[in-house]
């Protein structure tokens, strides 16, 4: 999640001793960065944190930040081993990191909702694959479906043998 200063925290709790030990706390450029997203590849575990690029509140308002997403790769004893950062080059929209999946060939993909900066009722579901050495291979957007009549709702991404799929819901605004 993200810890009370606002940066990106990631802890690993012992049930014996009630205890949880920071593995991760991450301050990208001193706004709010929350980790979003878990998933196990192999002996490793890949961490995807939604990272702000700019600021989440312009005095007592809040708004949507510009973001880049960060993926962490860590070992079994929580020790990071790669990092790679996913720019965002949309700058109407924001994207957020909720689900990561691995396919076969070891490909991570990365996806969530991707916000819109000017709070529109039109927000859009993202996916960004990556290789297996972090290279960005492609992103995806659905903000070409429907022309602008639809908002999306982010489900969720799977990855089987050397493709993969995303879950996500379309509502027309017009009815």
């Amino acid at each position: 999640g993200s810890g009370p200063s606002g940066d990106a925290w990631l802890g690993r709790y012992n049930p014996t001793s009630g205890e949880a030990t920071t593995i991760l706390r991450e301050d990208y450029l001193g706004y709010r960065d929350q980790v979003t997203a878990l998933a196990p590849n192999g002996e490793h575990l890949l961490v995807a944190a939604t990272m702000s690029a700019s600021p989440n509140s312009d005095g007592d308002s809040l708004r949507v930040a510009q973001t880049d997403i960060l993926l962490i790769t860590l070992d079994s004893q929580g020790n990071e081993t790669n990092r790679v950062t996913v720019t965002n080059p949309d700058e109407e929209y924001a994207p957020r990191a909720e689900a990561i999946a691995v396919d076969a060939l070891g490909h991570v993909y990365i996806g969530g909702p991707h916000e819109s900066i000017n709070l529109t009722l039109t927000g859009r579901t993202w996916v960004a694959a990556l290789s297996p050495d972090g290279d960005n291979l492609w992103s995806w957007s659905s903000g070409g479906l429907f022309e602008g009549r639809a908002g999306f709702g982010f489900g969720d991404v799977a990855a089987v043998d050397d493709a993969m799929l995303i879950a996500f819901a379309a509502h027309d605004l017009d009815g």
